[in-house]
């Protein structure tokens, strides 16, 4: 794209730039800056002056703080269904946790049901590494329950877990 004569000095924006020369008292003190893509516009800035940069105050750059989000990936259902089975039946005693506790109890809560749900996911699942799993989550709670209920909470969450494991199986075997 060759530039008609009356526009030295100045590009094309967005496409390929070819500049014709032009005197050098024409351009001093002037750039040429690009718009975006697909515009045959000419934009012409004048840069400041020694003089004028001097005398213009230049306002200092605010700080950015950078925040990062945590973006959780959904869950599938298998994990929604073991989160279900593990926090059957807690209500109460969760209710009863102060704020830091909960988030604490929840938290363990939710790397417990990703280990199991891979414990269950596996061939041959390992029973006695998914009873101790959910057995080690429920003893954040044993200065509010009985460690004997806990026990039997914790037998009584692996055995669902299990059905729901095999069904789970099941499921996959009839769908290939």
């Amino acid at each position: 794209m060759a530039l008609e004569p009356e526009k030295k000095g100045l590009a094309p924006v967005g496409g390929e730039i070819r500049v014709e020369p032009a005197s050098a008292e024409a351009t001093a003190g002037r750039r040429v800056e690009a718009a975006p893509e697909g515009k045959e516009e000419f934009e012409e800035l004048e840069e400041p002056t020694t003089e004028q940069a001097a005398t213009e105050p230049v306002a200092a750059p605010t700080p950015v703080q950078m925040v990062q989000r945590v973006i959780q990936a959904p869950k599938d259902r298998m994990t929604a269904e073991v989160e279900a089975v593990l926090s059957e039946g807690l209500e109460e005693i969760y209710k009863q946790l102060s704020p830091k506790e909960r988030a604490h109890f929840k938290k363990q809560g939710e790397e417990t049901a990703r280990s199991v749900r891979e414990l269950l996911m596996q061939t041959k699942v390992n029973v006695k590494k998914v009873f101790d799993a959910i057995r080690d989550w429920l003893k954040l709670l044993s200065d509010r329950a009985n460690r004997f209920y806990l026990e039997q909470e914790a037998k009584i969450k692996t055995d669902k877990l299990l059905l729901l494991a095999e069904a789970e199986k099941r499921e996959r075997g009839n769908a290939v």
